[in-house]
């Protein structure tokens, strides 16, 4: 199975191990393929280097994890373009699951919830 995360579920993985994004992201690492994009990363990137995030965990650590996400998926080209979300920030994880076949995760009341994309089957 091939699975796209938004930035806030990959965030709250990161926050904090136990939860519920980081068991489903640490499932799909496991047991599918979870797909990045350049937009998708470097979204991402911009985000965990905003100061609030100090207070929770060290910038190095906040970089690890994000080279360790980034070396273990695939990435795929944005080749079209979707609009699915509201948020534009969701717009980069939702057009990489459309382009790579995938369900899109996304976070909504702290449940993660599953929106199959064109293409996802």
């Amino acid at each position: 199975m091939r699975v796209v995360f938004d930035t806030n579920v990959l965030i709250s993985a990161l926050l904090s191990e136990k939860s519920k994004p980081a068991q489903a992201l640490f499932s799909a690492l496991q047991q599918g393929e979870v797909l990045m994009s350049a937009l998708l990363t470097n979204e991402i990137n911009r985000i965990l280097h905003r100061k609030k995030f100090d207070h929770y965990l060290p910038g190095e650590q906040r970089e690890i994890f994000l080279i360790a996400l980034v070396q273990s998926t695939p990435l795929v080209e944005i080749t079209k373009i979707v609009h699915m979300c509201r948020d534009p920030i969701g717009q980069y994880a939702a057009r990489t699951g459309a382009v790579g076949s995938a369900i899109f995760l996304s976070l909504q009341n702290i449940i993660p919830s599953v929106i199959l994309v064109p293409g996802s089957g």
